[in-house]
């Protein structure tokens, strides 16, 4: 499901997937099951594409971003070699243990 792409995509989907919803509720008066499954299995299918690729891209950005600024504020805490030896930490742990977290992540 890599076709939509970005916010804007994203919402125009949301928008198709509640104007087949309607339609569907619509239809139903009329052709009673047939239709209106189609129109909500395309809505469940859009609804899942849209929240679920919204909310990774999020998630994806905002974890990268938390992520590279740590690092830069262990580049800045780094140093200050005389804090850190304040706490017994030198400055090679304290870089080689994010970079760690930094793999994982």
């Amino acid at each position: 499901f890599g076709f939509i792409t970005g916010p804007g995509v994203s919402f125009f989907a949301l928008f198709v997937s509640f104007l087949f919803f309607w339609v569907g509720i619509l239809c139903d008066r009329s052709y009673h099951n047939t239709l209106v499954t189609i129109y909500i299995l395309i809505l469940a299918l859009f609804f899942i594409v849209v929240v679920g690729n919204f909310l990774v891209g999020v998630l994806a950005m905002e974890a990268i971003q938390f992520l590279a600024l740590c690092r830069s504020f262990v580049d800045e805490l780094s140093q200050d070699a005389g804090l850190l030896e304040q706490y017994g930490i030198t400055k090679e742990n304290l870089v080689q243990r994010f970079d760690t977290v930094w793999e994982l992540g």
